[in-house]
């Protein structure tokens, strides 16, 4: 079916659009398909290990640190509910490319036989749920009688063979470690034979950056099989992998896999033990004052520095794959761990106005338990989220002594 611009849409859950698989049956399906690979998980993560006394609700810390203090009652110690995992196979799906920045204007967006909106047609982020406001009337699905596609899909060609939705490829480190990589779970799980004929759909309209076709290059991903959709296109099937992470919020296991495939892949078979990583030589935001000095002791504990903005993706992820301990500030930095074998720690010297939950969930999924030295910001400033910050210097030498001779943890 397709339609002229206002052709009618309605948003359907997958247990209504399609018929229930074993995995091993999917890509041979004959109609939509789902299989349902794991339930949705509810999960209580042990609470940071506090090496700064900073999380209590009376901190055993100088006068002038109190008024950054925090209670437990947050992320810190509060369940989550780790995704479902599913794949559907679907026929049919017109997709719009393009990555939402600020408000979802445009593309980002899965159509099944141009008229139903099934649920990984949505931009997610947090609580925020979008559809395209160019592309459909009707705002955010909540009246599904009102929503309409606002092109003329008629002329859109169908691309014949099977597709892989890898969804969004966002061009910042972080995110793509996190979001960017949250549906290639499935591939594994696939047969060979059914590996090797696949193609990758990306919302991206413009091919990747070096640095992400390094990390794809780990999971077997070669640069010719990606498509990016620079146009409207419709897709004759398609497989689409939930999402296995979710920005701040909850991860599944399968996620470890992952990074685990592309921390083998990059293994070089030695590297150091201790790794600090440094943030001295970016002049952005949210700067560490006294960081060389902050490296020195880390240096006198046995820890090679490493400033990962200047070393190629393979370099850095082979920069801590063998470490046991590894140490620096809240950001895109800490996310290497995920590459390092399982079983290292971290320790995260931070400011309290830049610590999200996603270091906790990726120390989750992976067995370990992530330690903190929290820092004071200036709570003056307009956005103290870019504030910088200063570390006690005899707080941080006691965390790392407590934290290296493994006292106070469960790692």
């Amino acid at each position: 079916m397709t339609g002229p611009p206002g052709t009618p849409l309605r948003t359907v859950g997958y247990e209504e659009l399609c018929v229930d698989v074993e995995l091993a049956g999917l890509t041979q399906a004959h109609e939509h398909a789902i299989a349902h690979v794991g339930p949705a998980v509810s999960c209580r993560p042990d609470p940071p290990v506090d090496l700064g006394g900073m999380l209590g609700p009376e901190p055993d810390v100088p006068e002038r640190f109190l008024a950054s203090a925090v209670h437990p009652e947050t992320w810190w110690t509060a369940p989550f509910q780790a995704p479902e995992l599913y794949a559907a196979s679907l026929r049919e799906v017109l997709c719009f490319g393009g990555l939402p920045h600020g408000e979802h204007r445009t593309g980002h967006m899965l159509v099944v036989e141009d008229r139903f909106v099934v649920p990984d047609s949505y931009f997610e982020r947090g609580p925020r749920r979008s559809l395209p406001a160019d592309l459909v009337a009707g705002g955010d699905g909540a009246h599904a009688q009102e929503l309409r596609l606002q092109v003329d899909s008629s002329d859109i060609a169908t691309r014949p063979g099977l597709y892989y939705f890898a969804g969004a490829a966002w061009p910042h480190f972080g995110h793509f470690v996190l979001e960017g990589l949250a549906r290639w779970w499935l591939l594994a799980r696939l047969p060979e034979s059914v590996r090797d004929e696949l193609r990758f759909v990306l919302y991206n309209d413009s091919p990747l950056e070096r640095w992400q076709l390094e990390l794809l290059a780990g999971l077997g991903v070669e640069p010719e099989r990606l498509v990016y959709v620079t146009e409207p296109t419709r897709f004759e099937r398609m497989i689409v992998p939930a999402v296995a992470y979710h920005l701040h919020s909850a991860a599944a296991s399968a996620q470890a896999d992952t990074w685990e495939r592309i921390g083998r892949a990059h293994d070089r078979g030695e590297g150091p033990a201790r790794v600090y990583l440094s943030r001295s030589r970016l002049h952005r935001n949210r700067t560490l004052l006294d960081e060389a000095e902050v490296e020195r002791r880390f240096q006198a504990a046995g820890f090679t520095v490493v400033h990962s903005q200047e070393l190629s993706i393979a370099e850095q992820i082979a920069a801590v794959r063998h470490a046991r301990l590894i140490a620096g500030s809240a950001g895109s930095a800490m996310y290497l761990s995920a590459f390092a074998r399982r079983g290292a720690r971290k320790l995260i010297v931070s400011p309290r106005h830049f610590t999200f939950r996603d270091d906790q969930l990726i120390s989750y999924v992976r067995g370990e338990t992530v330690a903190y030295v929290l820092c004071p910001q200036d709570a003056g400033l307009e956005n103290p989220r870019a504030a910088d910050y200063r570390v006690d210097l005899d707080v941080l030498d006691g965390a790392l002594e407590r934290w290296t001779t493994r006292v106070g943890t469960k790692a």
